[in-house]
């Protein structure tokens, strides 16, 4: 199915009422050989819907093998491993997945690695 880009708009206006703020990640290498991870919101942001059930109905549907937290429907195609923040969280998208209205993103809580 064919979907204009008015209906899509229709839909984002109507349920994405979540704001996620992008984070850049940075690793710099320093004098004893460890590594220091550093992150800082951007501008950028994208809107969409949370999810934080079903997630493992999810994970079988898609084959995902890594824990989810959220499940997030957008229009914006976020790619994988982008970190972004939410209420107060850090989160990094393991999939986007097209659909015929959205992108589908599952994301796991950030850790500093």
């Amino acid at each position: 199915m064919k979907l204009t880009d008015d209906f899509k708009q229709n839909i984002s206006n109507t349920f994405y009422d979540k704001v996620f703020t992008k984070c850049d990640v940075t690793r710099n290498q320093v004098s004893d050989g460890a590594i220091q991870v550093a992150i800082e919101e951007t501008e950028e942001t994208f809107t969409g819907n949370t999810r934080y059930s079903g997630l493992d109905d999810i994970k079988e549907t898609y084959g995902i093998k890594e824990e989810i937290e959220v499940a997030i429907t957008t229009n914006d195609n976020i790619p994988n491993g982008q970190v972004f923040s939410f209420n107060g969280a850090f989160y990094e998208v393991i999939k986007s997945l097209p659909s015929d209205s959205h992108y589908l993103l599952v994301a796991k809580k950030w850790v500093k690695a």
